[in-house]
């Protein structure tokens, strides 16, 4: 008789006497056993009871991993047909291991049975291991019954247990979760950013508030992490991202919030948004971030707030007023532009604007206009900006726009390669940004690449050191912050000069290992000087 038979018949031997020590130890002599064999065990296992045969799988599954996923279902199977023996089952466990492996499995069962299981554990138990792991079954199950219990477990004096219970707590929609979580907040940073994570988990009013208390924080990262958390409960997030355009005077709270507004895309903020544009708020920041909102939002009555943008007195502002005419683009829009073209004597401003925001539709509405077609072919016959050109020169061949491909092909043929061949990285979460660093950089005669996320561009420059690093301080993800600590543990001050972009001037304050700060809205003049500075290149003047 081979051992596979012997421990077959050895098992019914067990299983008569309820000898689980025995029975056990049938896989310690053996743990690697056919799936026939193991089979043949489940349906010995499957006839008795569960305080025997589910302790008897859960060893199997510690001695035997490569069976796991079919003995998992096993013992679901025998603890859904008999959810009451959960805590006897327990009981007879010996091994951490097996018991952190009922814990995890006892989230499917969601019965009453379970839930008086993981109470007797949180209430009964000292365990850390154990606690953390139930709190992280919980998530998965109704977690309203457990949030007295759980709210005590937040001030536990294990990190991962904490951080184990904010995250069981977001997944219950009550608002008392609400308040426990910013009881519990303001404390530790690493503790908030699992707070604001958790906010976002149940889409209720009351979260939104608590998430635009963090929008309002001094702390840049919590600020922004909030940002990007508050756009996942989109409508529901709305009406407080209104009452603060509303009722704050303060500017960088303001850019936030439109920022949070553009990244919702929830038409119902239109009207509070295209208000604030129309107070004319003095800060270029507010209004370039009002527009870029505005861009991002569906609503033909803004075709006037928008094109008025057009005039702003900052180059930025009036290209992201450009660019929100594509999302609304209309037989209105197209022949108040040309309107614009016909009455006003400057039009350079307005052509510029218009062409650096490479929208297809706004483009493809106007090109038919003769005015706007010459005033065009003069701008592109005096740019630099090869993205932009080959942008058009792409969608005039989509379009058989013979005329266009010819001039913007010789357009592109007298560009010449950039005279410094010393690299500039730049890098803003802002795609809107990145085409007015590109009009600007093209100008200058440097080499340059554009990166909309920081982990990317840390890549970038990992492999190939380049002259200077022009980075935003707010983005999501690895923010501007983050992006200089990580290369300044590659290059030193000394060798990779880094200039820090921001809108909000306070955040000097922060210690960060940069070379200067640039405080938005910036321009063709001040991005020269920077690289005058710092790439040792004559100032023209």
């Amino acid at each position: 008789m081979n051992y596979e038979l012997y421990a077959i018949e050895e098992l019914k031997h067990c299983i008569k006497g309820q000898d689980l020590i025995k029975a056990k130890a049938i896989f310690n002599q053996n743990s690697y056993f056919s799936k026939e064999t193991t089979k043949k065990f489940k349906e010995l296992l499957f006839e008795n009871k569960e305080t025997f045969s589910v302790p008897i799988f859960l060893y199997m599954i510690v001695k035997a991993p490569k069976h796991a996923s079919y003995l998992e279902s096993c013992i679901i199977y025998l603890l859904k047909r008999n959810s009451s023996c959960l805590i006897d089952v327990f009981n007879k466990l010996t091994e951490k291991q097996e018991m952190l492996l009922l814990v995890s499995m006892v989230s499917q069962i969601k019965n009453i049975d379970a839930e008086k299981f993981y109470t007797l554990i949180l209430r009964n138990y000292n365990d850390n291991e154990l606690i953390t792991a139930s709190l992280r079954a919980i998530s998965h199950i109704s977690s309203e019954k457990f949030l007295s219990i759980i709210s005590d477990l937040l001030y536990a004096d294990d990190l991962k247990m904490v951080k184990a219970a904010i995250n069981t707590i977001g997944h219950c929609s009550l608002d008392m979760a609400v308040n426990a979580l910013m009881c519990r907040s303001a404390v530790d940073i690493e503790l908030d950013k699992c707070i604001i994570r958790s906010l976002s988990k149940c889409a209720t009013r009351k979260r939104a508030e608590a998430l635009g208390e963090y929008l309002c924080s001094p702390n840049s990262t919590l600020r922004n992490l909030a940002r990007l958390e508050m756009s996942k409960l989109k409508e529901v997030a709305t009406p407080i991202l209104k009452d603060i355009l509303k009722s704050t005077k303060n500017d960088d709270l303001l850019i936030i919030c439109l920022n949070t507004i553009a990244e919702n895309g929830d038409n119902q903020a239109v009207r509070a948004v295209r208000k604030l544009v129309q107070s004319q708020p003095h800060n270029p920041n507010v209004r370039f971030a009002a527009y870029d909102a505005l861009g991002h939002l569906l609503s033909k009555e803004s075709t006037l707030t928008l094109t008025d943008g057009l005039f702003d007195n900052h180059d930025m502002v009036r290209v992201a007023a450009a660019k929100s005419l594509e999302k609304n683009w209309g037989d209105f829009s197209r022949r108040g532009i040309i309107n614009l073209l016909n009455v006003n004597e400057d039009k350079s401003d307005i052509i510029e604007a218009i062409l650096t925001a490479e929208g297809t539709e706004v483009f493809l509405g106007l090109i038919g206009d003769s005015l706007f077609k010459d005033l065009s072919i003069n701008f592109f016959k005096e740019s630099h900006n090869k993205q932009m050109l080959d942008f058009y020169l792409r969608i005039c061949r989509q379009h058989d726009l013979s005329d266009m491909v010819e001039i913007l092909f010789e357009c592109v043929e007298k560009l010449q390669t950039p005279t410094q061949q010393e690299k500039i990285i730049v890098v803003d979460d802002s795609r809107l940004l990145l085409r007015i660093y590109q009009k600007i950089l093209s100008n200058t005669g440097y080499s340059f690449e554009l990166f909309e996320f920081a982990e990317s561009a840390f890549e970038s420059i990992k492999k190939r050191k380049p002259k200077l690093v022009i980075t935003d301080l707010n983005m999501p993800g690895m923010d501007g912050k983050d992006l200089v600590n990580k290369i300044r543990g590659i290059y030193p001050n000394e060798e990779l000069p880094i200039v820090m972009v921001t809108t909000q001037e306070n955040e000097i304050r922060e210690s960060i290992q940069v070379q200067e700060y640039l405080i938005k809205p910036f321009n063709q003049e001040m991005i020269d000087k920077t690289l005058n500075k710092y790439l040792n290149r004559p100032s023209e003047n």
